[in-house]
C-alpha cells in the first residue's frame, strides 16, 4: 500500500492515516468506515505531523506562487524550524495578506468537501458541474499572535 505523508497500520490497536490519498496496489483504495474514525480506531494525521485537532503555533507567510487557492508556507511549528517548509491552506476570520509573516495559534482539521456527482443528473463535464468530492485538510486559526512584515524570500531556503 502506498501513501503520501503518513500511514501506520497496527501499533496501538488502531490505524493512523495522514491527509493523503490512500491507494493500494491492484486492490484499489483502502476503505475505512466512519465509525472507525469516530471510535478512535483510526487516527487522522495532518500534513504538519500531529493528529488532526492538535493545537499548535505556526510561523507562516503567504505563498507567492499563483495557484487556484491561497496557500501559506509554514516555516516553524511550535517554535521548531522545519527541515523543509510545508504548504498549507489556512482558515482565519481575520483577513491575511501577502508580504506579512504571521504567528498563528490553532489546529489542523479536515472534512469531506465539494459536491459528489449525482449519477441521476446528467452533467456537462466541461462546464465544471462535476466536482471532485474529496477529503481536504486545513489549519483553523483560533488566534493571530502577531503579524509583521515578512523579509523578502523568507521561505526560500
Amino acid at each position: 500500500m502506498r501513501t503520501k505523508n503518513w500511514l501506520t497500520i497496527g501499533g496501538m490497536g488502531g490505524i493512523v492515516v495522514g491527509c493523503a490519498l490512500l491507494t493500494g496496489a491492484a486492490e484499489g483504495p483502502k476503505q475505512i468506515g466512519c465509525t472507525d474514525i469516530q471510535s478512535n480506531k483510526i487516527v487522522l494525521m495532518g500534513k504538519l505531523g500531529p493528529k488532526l485537532g492538535t493545537y499548535m503555533t505556526l510561523d507562516v507567510a503567504m505563498d507567492d506562487k499563483p495557484t487556484m487557492e491561497t496557500q501559506y508556507v509554514v516555516n516553524k511549528v511550535d517554535g521548531n524550524k522545519l527541515e523543509k517548509p510545508i504548504l498549507v491552506k489556512i482558515n482565519s476570520k481575520q483577513p491575511m495578506s501577502s508580504g506579512t509573516r504571521y504567528i498563528l495559534r490553532g489546529y489542523e482539521t479536515g472534512a469531506m468537501v465539494s459536491v459528489p456527482v449525482d449519477p441521476a443528473i446528467k452533467s456537462d463535464k466541461e462546464s465544471g458541474q462535476q466536482q471532485f468530492y474529496h477529503f481536504a485538510c486545513w489549519f483553523q486559526v483560533t488566534q493571530v499572535k502577531s503579524a509583521t512584515p515578512a523579509p523578502q524570500n523568507e521561505h526560500k531556503d
